[in-house]
């Protein structure tokens, strides 16, 4: 049984005077908090500054919100339901917002409190809506201060954090970040309002399995609509636990548990199953399956028995509705999409559309996103979740989960057609695709085509904006005040790969229809007249992309994706999918990209590796103009410019189909023309010579965030080899990691303790601890190319550079020793304040600036940052892109 505490915390005792600028909270007779604020705060750049630690001892605080400069702390209370409102009345918004825009209403805000715990157990803390808190028991020295990421997008029913916690007084901070991508813009009076809970509660030492976190395909006419199952459990006990088995108690349907999988102590993992259908289910069946888990927790066997709910549909091949089916994802996690039939039961399109869906929407639960699309005669539509309802902005490891929606397509497909009786033959993998997407699908259906050019026909973005840095501005960022701005700019280039407006010169020749409302107050409408007037820039005057501005109309408006002008527009876009992206004979465009991992090719040309990370690299095509020059084997037909360009690829078939012709030759960099013999080649240069035909093992490239996308589940390593402290910190560490990307982006984590790594992993590794704490990192670090070492158990060295001041903490990449194609993370700092620098910065969400690897500063007068860079092609240090 849960046991609240609300009744157990009080107040710590502090004395204070009347404010000079204080909060208006909604009167109640709840708990009381101590709150101070507000304070400036960037976009998104929270986990980069040193954690908001006023000293409450002292009477004024500087903020330049409010007047006089000064603010003082005052007591706020929860209401009845434990929530406790954010509004600072006392504060001129509209007068700072009229000079500095509506990024200045972004704001932290500090709270704490005491909890006093009667007795040492396992506790559940969940924040919702704010973005982080901290513990330290009252006495303790300061180092055992830890944090803990909250619920920012205020998922339901989410995994809180289990925290072991000592009987005594804990001080519990809270910091509020007003976030306006996630809290909107302020009210009518232009005050930004919003709320916060932190729920505490005694747990049972148990394994528990929530239900309503299934993952399940609907069921049509009998027939599953896929294979895979997702099963949350929650392992509240100090041991790892192991499940053996699953048995299902239905006879139509056999579930599977692939493999066996550990969950360290106090972790959720969303679990994946097969099941398979030996039979059509009877209409009897009410989408009822039970199941039997059969488990192991220190060497004892015992079982969990479950029930989970498939949603039954009856649909007709007339009028069908849209289906949910599921599939494994990103880290071989369990995911799911919706899916539209075309009104032609037996359509076989080459074509399909897919559909992106804005901020907090999950397709599974909004019938009104799910219908705003017309069915159409012959082309499926596929609605991915991108993970979870906010994902990654449709970035990383998001894209990650369209890629297995699309080619999940088929297997859904067979499905439906076996549902009604109709031949299961498969239709061939769609070639083409039209990306739609409103408001953050909007802007990820401008990423999707941008980045992946020939996979798509054309596409219809509507309400999008042009990058998260100016959607929410970031000239408002409190480390850019004490920061060397040559830090700045590279910390910013870690965010160059999701930025749509560097990649615009891919869209040249795509047809696109721009949809925006002329009174968008969510995203401005003048994001999309910047893209077009970009794409217009790179199409010389001759750009395909068409604008339609809707007069009248807000962020969400009726049609937005289903008006005459937009039907019309698919129509004609797929009547003519065989129509080249070359407008004419001649033909100049540019290839951009930042990150050859997360872009594809245009037009067969496909930029394979960097000359520079963290620098854009760009190829100039030019294609000559047929009419005047003689098809000759000498002619090389193509030119090509290369800026920062070590290897690249030419599909010749996918420009034969688009041109209808293939070259023979290639004149890259001025340089003589290199003869083509086979319809892919790949090209590479050591950066001081020509260009010739060579084909090397691309390396996996940064930034940070990259480490959650990985082709199985995510492996945390948890150092043992240091002292029982540390050993300790960096088990809690691993235990946050876990929960933090699961909750954000359902990524799936192997934790592992240092002394159980015999065999390599295959996917993505992140290492906790450097090598005097952590056996893999001592045993790797013999032969990583990256230029750090680990002089002492508290000192670090990057190149030539030594870091040993306590609080200095480290996160950076280096090359996988086994798997080209995974990466390798490690977390290590110089104390435990540097650990728990480092741990705060582990990326879970997007819009935080980090290239290859950061050092993150003990004080505000760094900027919370020391040093931070890109590695080389070869993963040594670069002096071009690091600080």
């Amino acid at each position: 049984m849960l046991v609240t505490l609300r009744l157990l915390l009080h107040l710590s005792t502090f004395v204070f005077a009347s404010p000079t600028a204080q909060l208006a909270f909604a009167p109640n007779q709840a708990t009381t908090w101590t709150a101070l604020g507000p304070f400036p705060l960037g976009s998104r750049e929270g986990p980069l500054l040193p954690p908001l630690l006023p000293n409450l001892t002292r009477r004024l605080h500087p903020s330049p919100l409010a007047d006089g400069g000064y603010i003082e702390a005052v007591e706020v209370q929860e209401d009845s339901d434990g929530w406790v409102q954010v509004g600072a009345e006392n504060i001129r918004w509209q007068s700072l917002r009229s000079s500095a825009g509506w990024s200045v209403l972004q704001h932290q805000v500090y709270y704490e409190r005491v909890l006093s715990v009667g007795t040492a157990s396992l506790y559940s803390l969940d924040l919702d809506t704010a973005a982080e808190f901290s513990i330290l028991k009252v006495g303790s020295d300061p180092s055992e201060r830890r944090w803990y990421n909250g619920n920012m997008y205020g998922y339901p029913e989410a995994a809180p954090h289990f925290v072991e916690l000592e009987r005594g007084d804990h001080l519990i901070t809270v910091t509020f970040a007003y976030d306006l991508r996630i809290s909107g813009d302020s009210g009518g009076d232009g005050i930004p309002r919003s709320r916060w809970r932190l729920v505490v509660e005694k747990e049972e030492r148990q394994l528990s399995v929530d239900s309503a976190k299934t993952v399940a395909p609907s069921v049509v006419e009998g027939v599953l609509m896929g294979e895979v199952l997702g099963i949350e459990l929650s392992n509240r006990w100090r041991d790892e636990i192991e499940l053996l088995c699953v048995k299902s108690e239905h006879g139509e349907l056999k579930v599977i548990l692939p493999a066996p999988v550990k969950l360290a102590p106090l972790q959720t993992r969303l679990i994946a199953l097969s099941v398979h259908q030996k039979r059509p289910l009877t209409p009897a069946f009410k989408g009822h399956l039970p199941l039997t888990l059969l488990v192991s927790r220190a060497g004892v066997k015992s079982s969990l028995s479950t029930t989970i709910r498939l949603p039954v549909s009856r649909l007709s091949t007339s009028e069908p509705s849209p289906i949910l089916s599921t599939f494994l994802s990103n880290t071989d996690t369990p995911s799911y999409a919706v899916y539209t039939p075309p009104k032609t039961a037996t359509a076989c399109s080459s074509v399909a559309l897919l559909a992106l869906h804005g901020a907090g929407v999950d397709p599974a639960t909004s019938p009104s996103w799910t219908s705003s699309i017309k069915q159409r005669e012959r082309e499926w539509i596929v609605w991915p979740l991108g993970l979870s309802a906010w994902g990654y902005d449709w970035h990383g490891a998001s894209v990650k989960d369209v890629e297995a929606a699309i080619s999940h397509l088929q297997d859904i497909q067979r499905s439906w057609k076996r549902a009604h009786g109709l031949s299961d033959q498969s239709c061939p993998r769609a070639k083409k695709l039209v990306v739609l997407g409103h408001s953050n699908g909007g802007q990820g259906a401008w990423h999707y085509m941008s980045h992946f050019p020939d996979r798509v026909l054309g596409g219809v973005p509507a309400s999008g904006y042009v990058k998260i840095q100016d959607y929410v501005p970031y000239h408002l960022s409190l480390g850019q005040h004490y920061r060397d701005p040559t830090l700045t700019g590279i910390l910013s280039a870690g965010l160059s790969p999701f930025d749509e407006d560097l990649y615009a010169s891919n869209l040249v020749g795509i047809l696109i229809l721009n949809r925006h409302g002329a009174e968008d107050d969510n995203v401005p409408v003048q994001h999309s007249r910047q893209l077009v007037s970009i794409i217009d820039e790179w199409s010389r005057g001759n750009s395909s992309t068409i604008y339609s501005e809707v007069s009248g109309a807000g962020h969400w408006f009726d049609e937005v994706l289903n008006a005459p002008i937009v039907n019309r527009f698919l129509d004609h876009l797929i009547s003519h999918s065989n129509r080249s992206q070359l407008l004419t004979n001649a033909l100049e465009f540019t290839l951009t990209t930042a990150n050859p991992d997360e872009s594809g090719s245009k037009l067969g040309f496909r930029i394979l590796e960097l000359e520079a990370p963290g620098r854009l690299a760009r190829i100039e095509v030019e294609v000559y103009d047929l009419s005047k020059s003689p098809r000759l084997v000498e002619d090389p037909r193509i030119r090509l410019r290369t800026t920062n360009v070590r290897s690249f690829s030419f599909g010749g078939a996918v420009f034969e189909e688009a041109l209808g012709f293939l070259p023979r030759a290639l004149a890259i960099d001025n340089h003589s023309p290199i003869p083509l013999t086979t319809t892919t080649t790949t090209f590479s240069t050591d950066g001081s010579n020509p260009f010739t035909i060579h084909t090397p093992t691309p390396r996996r490239y940064g930034p940070l965030i990259s480490i959650l996308s990985s082709p199985r589940p995510l492996v945390l390593v948890v150092g043992t080899s240091g002292s029982p402290s540390t050993t300790r910190h960096l088990t809690s560490i691993a235990e946050r990691i876990a929960h933090d990307a699961y909750l954000y982006g359902r990524v799936d984590c192997e934790v592992v303790r240092d002394d159980e790594v015999d065999e390599t992993p295959e996917g993505n590794v992140a290492l906790l601890g450097d090598s005097y704490a952590n056996s893999v990192t001592a045993r790797w670090a013999k032969s990583w190319p990256t230029p750090v070492s680990f002089v002492s158990p508290s000192a670090f060295a990057i190149n030539d550079r030594l870091f040993e001041t306590p609080g200095q903490g480290l996160l950076f990449l280096t090359a996988h020793p086994s798997h080209p194609s995974s990466l390798v993370l490690v977390l290590a700092g110089v104390g435990a304040e540097g650990l728990e620098r480092a741990a705060r910065l582990f990326p879970v969400r997007t819009g935080v600036p980090l290239p290859d690897f950061v050092v993150t500063a003990p004080s505000m007068t760094s900027g919370g940052v020391e040093a931070a860079g890109f590695w080389t092609s070869d993963w040594a240090w670069s002096d071009k892109a690091s600080y």
